[in-house]
């Protein structure tokens, strides 16, 4: 009896210790699996995680603010560059809210005292953003400093305030004919609609030398007549004068005026009746004569 129990005790035995042996083969492989999953999702993620922007290679275009420098206190805003790998920088400083201005290597920025960033931009030449730099700096002026750039402030107000009041008060030139030029009654003319324009020089003109063609464009209803004849109503003459000298009569439409001075000439014309009295009708156009080249 007692030879059977102790053959029960140990296959008892024996089964347990296979069962043990068991769970922990089967612990083992299930730590095993869970760890690769981790390591694959680990591996994963790093795999989709974005690469982080590692700024300008070594052969890409770049700067360095070497002034003024990061926290420094300075008394003037006055910003140098070095540049690499590049000879034809363009440059944007951006400082304030709204503030921006295209710049060059070295450049001066009218700032107020205090602390200020500045972000600096380096653009090629369809204004892409090659590099990028920010520096923080206190501008701390002097009292004679200040003073100095309050008087170039009012200097340039001052020079604005004298240009307004010379273009408010200026006014265009208006030629008005010598007071010798006769008059008459225009109302003949006026109901045989006759009128006249110069067509040429226009005003302004510059004539290189001393002589000019003048032409005129009568009204179709105008037509030549022969002069210190009897008036006949629409026909007529014109005469003409330059600045103050003496009137000639001219029986063309076209003709030549010589002797210009050097400087503003001014040509006086009058529509005339072919009897020597005047339709009324009087017009002039002042041009630069003797100029160093002619302009149209």
């Amino acid at each position: 009896m007692k030879n059977i129990f102790s053959s029960k005790k140990l296959i008892a035995l024996t089964i347990l210790l296979l069962l043990i042996v068991s769970c922990s083969s089967g612990n083992k492989v299930n730590n095993d699996t869970n760890q690769n999953k981790t390591s694959e999702t680990s591996t994963t993620k790093e795999t989709n995680k974005p690469a982080e922007p590692t700024g300008p290679g070594p052969n890409d275009p770049q700067f360095k603010i070497t002034t003024p420098q990061e926290g420094s206190t300075v008394g003037k805003a006055e910003f140098v560059l070095e540049l690499k790998n590049t000879e034809y920088p363009k440059f944007l400083a951006v400082y304030g809210e709204k503030n921006s201005t295209e710049i060059g290597d070295v450049f001066t920025l009218s700032l107020e005292n205090g602390e200020h960033t500045v972000e600096i931009r380096l653009l090629d030449k369809k204004n892409t953003v090659l590099d990028t730099k920010k520096v923080k700096f206190t501008l701390l002026k002097s009292a004679e400093e200040i003073k100095r750039e309050e008087v170039v402030q009012q200097e340039q107000k001052a020079k604005e305030l004298v240009k307004k009041e010379e273009t408010k008060t200026e006014t265009p030139k208006v030629e008005t004919p010598p007071a010798n030029i006769e008059t008459a009654d225009t109302s003949e003319a006026k109901s045989l609609s006759l009128d006249f324009d110069i067509k040429f020089p226009p005003p302004g003109f510059g004539v290189k030398g001393n002589i000019v063609a003048v032409r005129l464009i009568p009204s179709a209803s105008f037509t030549f007549g022969a002069l210190n004849t009897t008036h006949v109503p629409g026909k007529g003459y014109f005469k003409y004068k330059l600045n103050n000298g003496n009137w000639t009569e001219e029986e063309s439409a076209t003709f030549t005026v010589k002797d210009l001075e050097k400087g503003t000439n001014t040509v006086y014309v009058e529509l005339m009746r072919n009897d020597m009295t005047s339709y009324g009708i009087q017009k002039h156009v002042s041009f630069e004569g003797q100029t160093v080249t002619g302009k149209s």
